[in-house]
């Protein structure tokens, strides 16, 4: 391994490594981790109702403004290759 030399103090190069998660289960260690891996145990957990807010997260999904009113858009029909005698142009 290479030593840096600086000032007549010899240095040598090391690596700091660490680990942090935090799961369900009773899970504090990679110990408790390995073991429920290799058991194969389910730590399912019910996820609390007021942890996200749905809503703001999925609002460009359901096509949603801030104030939760529905925003209409035009549909480009010739990108759906829908013809005029369906009504739609």
């Amino acid at each position: 391994m290479a030593t840096i030399n600086n000032n007549s103090t010899s240095l040598e190069p090391i690596a700091l490594s660490g680990m942090s998660y935090e799961f369900a289960g009773d899970i504090h260690s990679p110990n408790d981790l390995w073991h429920v891996l290799k058991e194969s145990r389910d730590i399912d957990s019910t996820t609390p109702i007021d942890r996200f807010h749905l809503e703001s997260f999925a609002a460009h999904m359901i096509n949603m403004d801030n104030d939760g009113q529905l925003r209409q858009k035009l549909l480009r029909v010739s990108y759906f290759h829908v013809k005029s005698t369906m009504g739609y142009v």
